[in-house]
């Protein structure tokens, strides 16, 4: 058994729904505004937790944080190790419409998810870890923490979002490699997935959407998602590399882990929020 550890963002989700996305200069009529708890870290600890216990979240937390705290306390995440910051709570402008989503995020105080933040805490970095990164913190942490990582035999599960370009040679340095479809082929500049899973064995894993995830080993390996009625696709693949995260630390091998995180963040997408539906190890396992 380890401990999972997420590095990631805060942030506070604007939420609203239209109709059709507007074009260029366009203006439209949107409905349905929410403020809803979010961050790819947050929302990446919080499907963690609801699943397995040993999970620590580290990230940095603005100065308009009273949605947030009771988010943290609901879910019994440990504000321990959490920076405080007199800036402004990251923030992701979210576009719902044809049950699917436009996400646009500012940072805000997650950019002072800096390394020297890291160092600070650098002794929980151990063996005994699983470390899932995303890409809503400053790129020169993520590879701080995979080059640490990787000097140190502990284990890193890299979620490519949003995507930007990264050196290859971080790959050599991870366990696993986990963008959607569109990240992957941004990032590897090649549109036939079954290439980029097969360059890389049962390391790039990629997710398609209702259709699951896809990697390699010795074949091509499709879990299936759960077939659903979806409600808001926000937040599944945080659902979905969280629980992943869980299940390989506390054992599962990857096609099992695999096959509990894509059930979770099919069930996650019955709920409006990135975090409102994600299920418990009890939901998960039963349904």
């Amino acid at each position: 058994m380890k401990k999972v550890i997420v590095v990631g963002s805060v942030n506070i989700d604007v939420v609203y729904k239209v109709d059709k996305l507007p074009q260029l200069g366009e203006s439209i009529r949107g409905y349905d505004l929410m403020k809803l708890p979010g961050g790819k870290g947050l929302n990446q600890a919080i499907a963690c937790k609801r699943v397995y216990e040993e999970t620590i979240f580290l990230g940095c937390l603005g100065d308009d944080t009273n949605l947030l705290k009771n988010v943290l306390l609901k879910d019994k995440i440990n504000d321990k190790y959490l920076l405080k910051s007199n800036t402004s709570t990251g923030t992701a402008i979210i576009t719902l419409t044809n049950h699917d989503n436009t996400i646009v995020v500012i940072p805000g105080a997650n950019d002072e998810v800096s390394i020297e933040y890291i160092k600070d805490n650098i002794s929980l970095f151990t063996k005994d870890s699983i470390v899932l990164l995303q890409n809503e913190i400053p790129q020169e942490t993520n590879e701080f923490i995979i080059d640490y990582c990787y000097n140190n035999g502990i284990e890193v599960i890299y979620n490519p979002a949003p995507a930007r370009l990264i050196d290859k040679e971080l790959l050599k340095k991870i366990s696993y490699f986990t963008p959607n479809e569109t990240e992957a082929r941004t990032i590897f500049n090649d549109d036939n997935l079954e290439n980029i899973i097969k360059a890389y064995p049962k390391k790039v894993i990629i997710t398609i959407g209702d259709k699951g995830v896809i990697y390699y080993d010795n074949e091509i390996v499709n879990i299936k998602a759960k077939k659903v009625d979806v409600v808001d696709t926000t937040g599944a693949g945080d659902t979905l590399n969280g629980i992943l995260c869980a299940y390989l630390a506390q054992g599962y091998s990857l096609k099992d882990a695999l096959t509990f995180a894509t059930k979770g963040a099919s069930i996650a997408c019955l709920s409006l929020g990135a975090q409102a539906g994600m299920p418990s190890k009890e939901i998960i396992e039963k349904g």
